[in-house]
């Protein structure tokens, strides 16, 4: 008897450690909640039509992402480090204090080691003084909008990472001054969320509510300086309350079973239809029209654009909302004919007008007077831009000590001088029309030029050829 026993004891615990490999044909998970995009199964040849070597390797990066009864046993884990130990069981998320969840990756802006240097901030503001320049010859506005990390706005859920703040300022704070010297129309909206007394972000996700969105809205909307009032935006229309949202963050950490918290809903009658087939307002690229109403607006936008798209959309007749990055801009605009351009970033992606500005043509300056040479090392780089291969994309670097905060970078080519992008400490990009150009195979002779206010210093002479890194 005590045999059977054990047999049927062993049978059970096999049975039990099987389970996630056997339901799998069963379970069927109804949508992925990570942000980022689960294994595929794989296949039995590789990409050069051999035997995929890499098979179960990739099978074991699968049965981790589909194995049976994974949400629930996620989910499982999650309540249990974050109620006994007060952790987050996923890598992305930061568990707060009284039910707050951060997302991860806005530490640095919080504890202030992510700070911009007055370099990048010099570079913020000559790169979008660019696309400004390149929008007005056209007759085009310009506005910028960057919603704030959460724990910049709410510091006081974060949990013990108070103790390694190295400073309280944030980039976030500078921005109006510095949009005002590049005369760049500004939307701020972290002045205009800490004027108020109510928190207007989601506790478990991390993006603003719905009454925080349209705080939002109507800030952006006055940085466009329009006469005519804002559809729908009006403050007497009020909102109703409901408990009925489950945010990102919490999805993340507890799957499909993350807890409902309160939010709002407006009753405005949208104006405006899909003329994309539209899913949701994730999609990554959606255009819209709206009777009564006129212009043509196009938005570059990250996911804090989702509860602005309905808002926005309701204002012009032909809007156009892109995801895409690096922002295709010169394209877009031949494209879509914008009267207004928005670029809406969230605090923790500001970098990325640095790191990868919008593809426009490079503008054409009148060249400085050289007032010393000092020739560098330099590297210099030319390809194709994979996203838009009617520019060749230009990139170099600088030795350090060759660069002050206050330096632009120009490159001379052909008997043209065109500015270039600033790219962090010491790097420069500009995009260059490929015809225009006209680029021979034995290459071009090109000089760069490093000004700042005390004159204009010819940094380096080279030839530039595709694809080469000369020196």
């Amino acid at each position: 008897m005590k045999k059977i026993r054990n047999l049927i004891f062993a049978a059970l615990f096999l049975l039990i450690c099987l389970t996630p490999l056997l339901g799998m044909p069963l379970y069927h998970a109804s949508e992925n909640t990570e942000n980022r995009t689960l294994a595929s199964f794989p296949g039995l040849t590789g990409k050069d039509r051999g035997v995929n070597l890499k098979f179960f390797e990739e099978f074991e990066a699968y049965f981790k992402d589909h194995f049976a009864l994974r949400q629930e046993l996620v989910c499982a884990d999650a309540k249990i480090q974050g109620g006994l130990f007060r952790v987050s069981a996923a890598d992305n998320v930061v568990y707060g204090k009284d039910g707050w969840l951060f997302y991860r990756t806005t530490l640095g802006d919080y504890q202030g080691t992510n700070r911009m240097s007055e370099r990048e901030m010099y570079a913020l503001k000559e790169n979008l003084e660019i696309v400004l320049g390149y929008l007005h010859e056209r007759g085009i506005g310009l506005a910028v909008a960057v919603p704030p990390n959460k724990n910049t706005l709410y510091p006081e859920g974060m949990p013990y990472y108070d103790s390694m703040k190295v400073s309280e300022d944030h980039t976030l704070y500078h921005l109006p001054a510095l949009m005002g010297e590049a005369g760049i129309p500004y939307a701020d909206l972290c002045g205009a969320f800490r004027a108020e007394d109510e928190v207007l972000y989601l506790k478990r996700d991390s993006h603003w509510n719905q009454k925080g969105a349209m705080l939002a809205f109507r800030t952006i909307w006055d940085s466009f300086a329009f006469s005519r009032p804002a559809y729908g935006a009006d403050e007497s229309v009020l909102p109703t309350r409901n408990k009925d949202t489950v945010g990102d963050l919490s999805r993340m950490l507890y799957t499909v079973y993350g807890e409902k918290e309160w939010n709002y809903t407006y009753d405005i009658a949208p104006r405006y239809t899909y003329v994309t087939p539209t899913k949701s307002v994730e999609d990554a690229w959606i255009e819209t029209e709206a009777e009564g109403t006129g212009g043509r607006f196009l938005c570059f936008r990250d996911s804090f654009g989702n509860t602005l798209l309905p808002h926005l959309a309701n204002q012009f007749g032909h809007a156009y909302f892109t995801k895409e990055a690096p922002y295709r801009l010169d394209r877009l605009v031949k494209e879509c004919t914008p009267d207004l351009v928005l670029f809406e970033k969230v605090e923790r992606n500001l970098r990325d007008f640095i790191t990868v500005p919008p593809i426009l043509p490079a503008p054409e300056i009148e060249k400085p007077e050289i007032t010393e040479i000092r020739m560098v090392a330099c590297e210099l780089k030319a390809s194709y831009n994979l996203f838009d291969p009617t520019f060749l994309q230009v990139s170099g670097t600088l030795p350090k000590g060759e660069v002050r905060d206050d330096t632009r970078i120009c490159l001379e080519a052909g008997g043209r001088c065109y500015q270039a992008y600033l790219t962090g400490e010491n790097g420069f990009m500009l995009y260059l029309d490929w015809e225009e150009l006209n680029l021979p195979e034995e290459g071009i002779q090109v000089r760069i030029l490093s000004e700042s206010a005390d004159g204009c210093r010819l940094s380096a002479e080279m030839i530039l050829r595709e694809g080469e890194t000369e020196r």
